[in-house]
Order: structure tokens, then C-alpha cells, then sequence
């Protein structure tokens, strides 16, 4: 099956998507040194990424389809529920799921989210509220729960 991809420079670096069949597949932060690269099917997602990043969206309007286990589908799900600015620990991200899953296979599934910021793995945070595991970096996770005020920038006074 044939791939689109799509590069593109943002404030936390620069962001891949790819998609298929008009499906996001994928979005991930890469490296800066990965070339700049931009498919046309992409731009109204490119728009709304920018468009999250800059404070005017709390939520998106695009096709997924990630791949992974039943299982780890049923965890990217539930992480869609999370409401903007709102944040869960990985032991109430469980509960919601049921007695098969356990924190620790729950973390798994939210680190094997193929489809950062959209489906906001990053909302779920360590049982002290302590930030824990991103797949972008904790630095990325901060910044983006900062900019959805789920925590309070740190002030100079």
C-alpha cells in the first residue's frame, strides 16, 4: 500500500505524519535533520496540528487509523476521551479499561501510540502526577500539557 508522508516544522520540532487510503497512520516528532517534506492530502491536518500548538484548537477533526493489537487499540480510545486540559494517571486509565488491564500493560500501549498529540497519550501522567514516559521526550510532554493548562507554566516571581 502506498504511503503519503508529510514533514513539517513546529515550536516543539519538526512532526511526520503518513497516512494511507486518507488515514492517519502515523504522527511522530523526528529528528530536525529529517528533510522538510510536504503531501498535499495533508494540509487541512498540518493546519490543525499548527493550529493545537498555537492555543486556537482543543480538538481535532482527523481520520485515524492506527495499528496495533486489540488491546492497544482499545487504550488509544480511551486515551480520546481525555478531555483537553485534563489529565489521568496510568492506574485510572486501567480502571476505565477494565479488569484486563493493569497499569503496566496500560503504560505499554499508551508508549506504542503511533499517533502522538491526536490520540493525547501525553494527558496520561505517573500516580504521584509526576510526568513520566513520552516517545517525544518529557520536555514535549511538559509543553504540551502547558499549553492545554493541565499544568501551570513556571513563572519568574
Amino acid at each position: 500500500m502506498i504511503s503519503e508522508k508529510t514533514v513539517f516544522n513546529t515550536i516543539l520540532g519538526n512532526i511526520e505524519l503518513k497516512s494511507q487510503l486518507g488515514l492517519l497512520t502515523h504522527c511522530s516528532f523526528v529528528s530536525d535533520d529529517v528533510p522538510l517534506e510536504n503531501h498535499p492530502n495533508h494540509s487541512l491536518w498540518v493546519n490543525q496540528i499548527l493550529d493545537y500548538l498555537s492555543g486556537d484548537l482543543k480538538t481535532f477533526d482527523i481520520p485515524l487509523q492506527p495499528a496495533g493489537s486489540d488491546f492497544q487499540k482499545e487504550v488509544w480510545e480511551t486515551l480520546l476521551t481525555i478531555p483537553y486540559g485534563k489529565t489521568i494517571t496510568y492506574g485510572q486509565l486501567a480502571d476505565r479499561l477494565g479488569s484486563n488491564a493493569n497499569p503496566r500493560n496500560v503504560g505499554g500501549a499508551n508508549g506504542a501510540n503511533p499517533i502522538a498529540i491526536i490520540i493525547p497519550c501525553h494527558r496520561v501522567v505517573g500516580s504521584n502526577m509526576k510526568l513520566t514516559g513520552y516517545a517525544g521526550g518529557i520536555e514535549r510532554k511538559k509543553k504540551l500539557l502547558e499549553l492545554e493548562g493541565a499544568i501551570l507554566q513556571p513563572t519568574l516571581f
